[in-house]
């Protein structure tokens, strides 16, 4: 099913993709919005899936525990170092990858220490 070019955010130019609900979309060369039934798994998750999965959730638990000065700390660093992503992302990403030991680096510049943070 095709929707129109007016149809979701695409007014704002934003084309949604993914899984939204009971359908799946994506945006063709054409940018219109594509739509489908969303497709149920054939097979449950792999435990590389599994495993990044916790991994994700842990960062998210680490996350909600941290009090408002280490995030604005992070959001902080974000500005210090002309990265364009909020505390939350750099969060997230330095405690999902293996780039861990890029905190102390990143903390310098904005005049902190990763206990800072």
């Amino acid at each position: 099913m095709i929707l129109s070019k007016t149809a979701f955010l695409a007014p704002f130019g934003l084309f949604p993709s993914g899984d939204i609900g009971p359908l799946t979309l994506y945006t063709d060369r054409d940018r219109q919005v594509v739509a489908y039934p969303r497709a149920p798994p054939t097979r449950p998750p792999s435990y590389m899936q599994q495993r990044q999965r916790r991994v994700w959730e842990a960062a998210a638990a680490s996350w909600r525990t941290t009090p408002p000065t280490a995030r604005s700390n992070w959001d902080r660093v974000c500005r210090a170092n002309g990265i364009p992503l909020s505390g939350h992302q750099l969060f997230m990403h330095l405690n999902t990858t293996i780039q861990r030991e890029s905190l102390e680096v990143l903390a310098a510049a904005a005049h902190l220490t990763p206990g800072d943070l």
